[in-house]
């Protein structure tokens, strides 16, 4: 394989130790609707590259590809910043689209595009705490459910999401993952999907349980509920007929 090549496709989907770039450069990004295009369009453009470069298959890769996926998610664990939470959960996440990659699937982008969807949800839900709140922290959001329902709701959805819980997008992804992998890469991938786990219910108990230091703060509309939603179920019934059927 082209290293030069393989250095600048792990730019853009990220491999330790260039993963430091994609997350010092979300996180210096504030705006969420920039932040969303690169949450979108980083890997696809990695995706691209990687096509173009016509990288072939190399074992030693699939070292670095589990143990970026693993380390990110350790870091998740302890981070109770939401935004940081999210730069590395894209990291971890995105690692992973290197198995597909090196073995030419015909729906590399439709799996990129479906990590980075609830992503993009989670961006917005970070942006609207980071308003009401002043910043998106577990210590200060704390008992969520009681202040903000509708938004606490969405919150919820966008983490099962984002950890690869059954009938989501995520989870046909990696169990696809899994079944075209070797023993040893399944193995580590349903421990990297533990993790994924660990790190979102410790953030949903950080997050929605306990009781608010705040009473008086403004939830999100209905409409923007409904619009989530209606997002998220839209991604389920495709995921359910468009790659439940492939597995």
């Amino acid at each position: 394989m082209d290293y030069l090549n393989i250095i600048l496709v792990s730019l853009f989907l990220p491999l330790f130790p260039a993963t430091i770039i994609f997350n010092s450069i979300f996180m210096r990004i504030k705006n969420p609707i920039l932040r969303s295009g690169l949450l979108i369009f980083w890997p696809l453009f990695g995706i691209y590259l990687f096509q173009k470069f016509n990288l072939k298959q190399d074992d030693w890769i699939y070292i670095l590809i589990f143990f970026t996926a693993m380390f990110y998610g350790f870091r998740m664990l302890s981070m109770r910043e939401l935004g940081i939470w999210t730069g590395y959960m894209s990291t971890s996440l995105w690692a992973l689209l290197w198995i597909p990659l090196l073995e030419n699937s015909n729906y590399i982008f439709f799996y990129s595009l479906w990590f980075s969807l609830p992503l993009v949800i989670m961006v917005f839900v970070v942006h609207h705490l980071e308003k009401s709140f002043g910043a998106a922290f577990t210590e200060i959001n704390g008992g969520l459910a009681q202040t903000m329902p509708r938004l606490s709701g969405v919150f919820v959805v966008v983490v099962l999401a984002l950890i690869a819980t059954p009938i989501f997008p995520n989870f046909f992804i990696v169990l696809d993952f899994i079944l075209k992998s070797t023993a040893l890469g399944a193995f580590t991938i349903c421990i990297v999907w533990a993790i994924w786990g660990w790190a979102g219910m410790r953030l949903i108990q950080g997050i929605i349980v306990g009781k608010s230091k705040l009473n008086e703060v403004q939830d999100i509309s209905r409409w923007l509920a409904w619009l989530f939603s209606l997002i998220m179920i839209s991604a389920i019934v495709f995921s359910v007929i468009f790659i439940g059927k492939n597995l």
